[in-house]
């Protein structure tokens, strides 16, 4: 069963405990056609196996950046860096780096024009929607952050929100637009400057009293997927779950004026705590409720207490809540009743766990296993939702929670049915900036010691270090990560990181630097928080925690009617928390040093799972303190780097690191010789607008699939590669993409030689410098391993938001680690 199933059957399970027996407990609780060009070599080629390897889009004009960033206690010091890392991520984009032609790796900040032998990165990007949410969607049914409406954004963009309104924003649409061309009616902001300081001061109106319970990933999800958002969440006290009712236009309209189909789409989260995405239907609630009214009473309340397997195995079917009601228990499982955990005990007859193990802080950690039941969305969910491209996302489930029916995902529809393409999961891209050591995560240069510099490891590198083992471990087994700074826990862990092979620092040391990266476990001595994954000195200044003007604290808090100075301190010293040492070592004091990231498991897992278009970064930055803000290693420019370098791959185009092998002949007319011709075909595969039938423009030479044998096995071929590249999932999804092939300028000079080359010239040819075909400026950028290219010329060749693919019959491809795909049966 998978784990969206099992959470389904849970929820449906828990649904059915009233608040009777809760209380009774302990306190109340248009398919198309395809075409294809006609072959390129005068024979057939051998497609009894084909090499089918992706060819990055290269004429992607705009881009939607969608940023979720944490507003709990702790995040104002984060938020301060990503300020001012905002400057580094906008001029990459709307001025990109100048590279040596020679050299790409030597690089220099972007510039009107470039000098002589340095050429942009990629083209400037001159069309940016940018938008701001936040963690906070309220306490789902409870009566917890329900205080103040910072509590609950419900997803909606931070410029509509009180505290973003007064920013200017497109339109006053809650987002930015960069429009300096202009294309947008009205225009946008022409200003980088002006771009900038409003970028920064959404980033900063997102502040940090929103509520505890994080939404970081159901937050996205709702503003960019969720087909029917709802507009409250209340609580039923004749079924005691919780109803969503409504349905929040506003959000459907921010996300129709935000969200353009032929974009590219990047979503960037920002969060120093573990994902809480509660689910907002059936017994979602109890992660807020701390009272419960019994008879007319509040009573305080606790989680009812797990079956006794849960402590060690929490996936085993017979973890469940010593609160279920059930008919019978599931095959080979005891009936709760008779399980030693769920024996009723004082006081008043109780099933309820002891406060001391449930504070309300910790709800969301390690549900399964503390209670039996988990009440937060499965990550599939995520990846789901940012994966499929057809016409399978459920919409809001009903009173009863069945699935009503099946919707287009809104992130691979035209919202405002005028776009030229709709894009595909190749033009998604997800990063998160999130609780994992940067030294897990980056490359060995970086890790040395002394070593300037931070370069994070892209997701191919992080799968083939298996990285993911370190960081992540494998949940669905019970197995934890390899780093023991990775695992969630209360107490003190012990154990080495595998990457830097320094060991945990036991929670006596009073030195906050006795472990280069989260200083030593700390006493937790009431057990309302969890070990560090990482800390980082303040980037600014040290916070005094006496004063009610610092913010959120970690060493303590002012004292009020309720607490006095000395036991506020008396907490501090038994704690001995890291960040409140002073940075040459001594007791912990209410003056706070350094800043913290909790383990982001949830985030890494949908990183992980959603493929090569994630990019991962340490919210606990290498330098968090420089006096030029500029400076590469300094907070999360590092971060703006991978994400940049990332999303260049589809802004721009890529050399070929493997030689192609041309075919030669003569012409049977005039016996003179043919131009070399690569035997391969390039074909774009895309996605028709609903109504749209497969067509194929200039530069194209449509043939009828089925025509020949080659052709359907060429068709076939590139399908497979594209359910290998995920971009979809199944035969029939696959069947739904157009496939066209490019023309083929063999011998054309005003392709092989010409920059710039001729207007109306649309197609390919093929450039390498060794074999002598065309023009070796043309490849002078490429590394010196890889100096030759597929140079596409014409306008919208590629294809505006294609699959690109090339395909070469037998052995023309020379180097193994080309995609092999064995072709389909017709």
């Amino acid at each position: 069963m998978s784990s969206t199933q099992s959470a389904t059957r849970t929820l449906a399970r828990f649904a059915r405990i009233s608040l009777a027996a809760l209380a009774c407990a302990g306190g109340g609780l248009g398919l198309t056609a395809a075409c294809l060009e006609r072959p390129v070599v005068p024979a057939h080629p051998n497609t009894t196996n084909l090499f089918v390897d992706q060819i990055k889009q290269t004429t992607i004009d705009k881009i939607d950046l969608l940023f979720m960033i944490d507003n709990s206690v702790s995040m104002s010091d984060k938020q301060k860096m990503l300020k001012d890392a905002v400057p580094s991520l906008l001029q990459r984009l709307i001025n990109p780096n100048c590279v040596n032609k020679l050299d790409p790796t030597k690089a220099m900040p972007g510039l009107a024009a470039c000098p002589m032998g340095f050429e942009k990165e990629f083209s400037a990007v001159n069309d940016i929607h940018i938008g701001v949410i936040s963690s906070s969607l309220g306490g789902h049914g409870s009566s917890e952050c329900a205080l103040t409406p910072d509590q609950n954004d419900a997803g909606h963009l931070m410029g509509v929100t009180a505290r973003g309104k007064a920013i200017p924003t497109y339109s006053s649409l809650g987002f930015l637009a960069w429009d300096p061309t202009p294309k947008h009616m009205p225009p946008g902001e022409a200003n980088k400057d002006a771009l900038i300081t409003n970028f920064q001061n959404l980033v900063a109106s997102t502040g940090e009293s929103g509520c505890g319970f994080e939404a970081q990933l159901e937050s996205w999800y709702r503003f960019l997927i969720e087909p029917e958002p709802y507009m409250s969440v209340s609580l039923d006290k004749g079924t005691s779950t919780t109803v969503q009712t409504g349905l929040d236009m506003e959000i459907l309209n921010e996300r129709k004026a935000f969200l353009r189909a032929d974009s590219l789409l990047a979503v960037i989260m920002l969060t120093d705590e573990n994902d809480c995405s509660v689910v907002d239907e059936g017994l979602g609630w109890l992660i807020g409720t701390s009272l419960i009214n019994a008879g007319g009473v509040d009573k305080s309340f606790n989680m009812p207490r797990p079956t006794s397997i849960c402590e060690t195995d929490p996936n085993n079917r017979c973890c469940r809540s010593c609160a279920t009601t059930e008919a019978a228990p599931p095959t080979g499982c005891d009936p709760v009743g008779a399980d030693a955990q769920c024996q009723k005990t004082p006081p008043a007859n109780s099933l309820a766990l002891d406060a001391a193990k449930d504070p309300l802080n910790l709800r969301c950690f390690n549900q399964k296993k503390r209670f039996g039941m988990d009440l937060l969305y499965p990550t599939e969910r995520y990846v789901i939702g940012l994966q499929e491209s057809m016409l399978t996302i459920p919409d809001r489930t009903d009173p009863k929670g069945v699935k009503t029916k099946m919707v287009p995902n809104p992130i691979y529809s035209d919202l405002q049915g005028n776009a030229p393409f709709v894009r595909g999961p190749e033009l998604v891209f997800v990063a998160g900036i999130v609780g994992v050591p940067w030294q897990d995560i980056a490359d060995d240069a970086s890790v040395a010691a002394g070593a300037p510099g931070l370069k994070y490891l892209t997701w191919d590198q992080l799968t083939k270090g298996k990285v993911w083992d370190n960081i992540l471990g494998t949940p669905l087994t019970g197995k934890p990560a390899n780093d023991p700074l990775m695992i969630e826990s209360t107490a003190p862990r012990s154990g080495t990181n595998p990457r830097t092979g320094t060991a945990l620092a036991p929670p006596t040391s009073t030195d906050p630097k006795a472990n280069p990266i989260n200083g030593h476990e700390f006493n937790n001595s009431e057990g309302d928080d969890l070990q560090y994954a990482c800390i980082f000195g303040l980037p600014e200044t040290m916070k005094d925690c006496t004063d009610p003007k610092s913010g959120g604290c970690d060493c303590g808090e002012p004292p009020s009617a309720n607490t006095t100075l000395a036991t506020i301190q008396t907490k501090v010293t038994a704690n001995n928390s890291p960040l409140c040492n002073p940075p040459a070592g001594g007791a912990p004091g209410m003056t706070q040093y350094a800043a913290k990231g909790y383990p982001g498991l949830r985030f890494l897992q949908v990183l992980k799972d959603y493929g090569p278009n994630s990019i991962v970064a340490s919210i606990c930055p290498k330098v968090s303190v420089a006096a030029d803000k500029t400076d590469p290693s300094y907070g999360y420019n590092p971060a703006v780097t991978a994400i940049i370098d990332r999303l260049k791959e589809a802004l721009g185009g890529r050399c070929l690191p493997r030689k192609l092998s041309p075919t030669t002949g003569t012409d049977a007319a005039t016996g003179n010789p043919l131009p070399p011709t690569v035997p391969c075909k390039v074909i774009e595969a895309r996605i028709p607008k609903m109504g749209e039938a497969c067509g194929c423009g200039a530069g194209r030479e449509p043939g009828v699939v089925g025509a020949d044998p080659d052709s359907v096995k060429l068709a076939n071929a590139v399908r497979a590669g594209l359910q290998t590249a995920g971009s979809c999932k199944d035969a029939a999804s696959c069947a739904a993409y157009c496939l066209c092939g490019v023309t083929q300028l063999a011998g054309v000079r005003g392709c092989e030689f010409d920059d710039p080359p001729p207007a109306a010239l649309a197609g390919y040819c093929y450039i390498d410098e060794a074999q002598k075909i065309g023009n070796s400026a043309l490849v002078a950028a490429c590394p010196a391993s890889q100096k030759r290219k597929l140079r596409f010329v014409g306008e919208n060749t590629p294809a505006s938001g294609a699959t690109t693919f090339i395909a070469c019959a037998g052995a023309s491809a020379e180097d193994s680690d080309v995609m092999t795909v064995a072709p389909a049966a017709p």
